[in-house]
C-alpha cells in the first residue's frame, strides 16, 4: 500500500472500547476533502482501518453533519464495529487509543496501523 508521508497535522482517529466510540478527527475530514459519507472498513489480516470517502448509496456508509466548513470530528458509534477493531487489535485492556494514519496515494482514503506501536497511544 502506497502512503503519503506524515506532515504537521497527521490524520487521526480514537478508538474508545469502552463507550463503543470511534471518533475521526478533523484532521482525517480535511485529507478526505470533507465529505459528506465515510465508510469505516476494518482488515483483520493487515491489522489495519481504512476510513474512505464515499457515496449515500455506498453500503456501510456514515454521514457527516451537513456544513460547508466542518469544525468538528466526527463520532460514530456502533458496538459490532468496535468489537469487530477490539478483537481485530486487542485493545480490550485500554479506553481509549489515538491512531495516527497515512493517507493511501491516489485515493481519497487513509489506513490506521492496528498493531503499529509508534502510531498510537494510549489516552487512558
Amino acid at each position: 500500500m502506497d502512503t503519503v508521508p506524515f506532515s504537521d497535522e497527521a490524520p487521526a482517529i480514537t478508538v474508545d472500547i469502552g463507550r463503543h466510540r470511534l471518533r475521526i478527527h478533523r484532521s482525517t475530514l480535511r485529507r478526505l476533502d470533507n465529505p459528506m459519507y465515510v465508510r469505516i472498513l476494518v482488515n483483520p489480516s493487515d491489522k489495519g482501518i481504512v476510513v474512505e470517502r464515499c457515496s449515500a448509496n455506498t453500503a456501510g456508509s456514515y454521514r457527516l453533519m451537513q456544513s460547508n466548513e466542518r469544525k468538528h470530528s466526527m463520532e460514530v458509534y456502533s458496538s459490532s464495529l468496535l468489537d469487530q477493531i477490539s478483537d481485530c487489535a486487542g485493545f480490550e485492556q485500554y479506553r481509549s487509543v489515538k491512531l495516527i494514519g497515512r493517507q493511501i496515494r491516489g485515493q481519497s482514503a487513509v489506513f490506521f496501523r492496528l498493531a503499529d506501536d509508534s502510531t498510537s497511544v494510549c489516552t487512558s
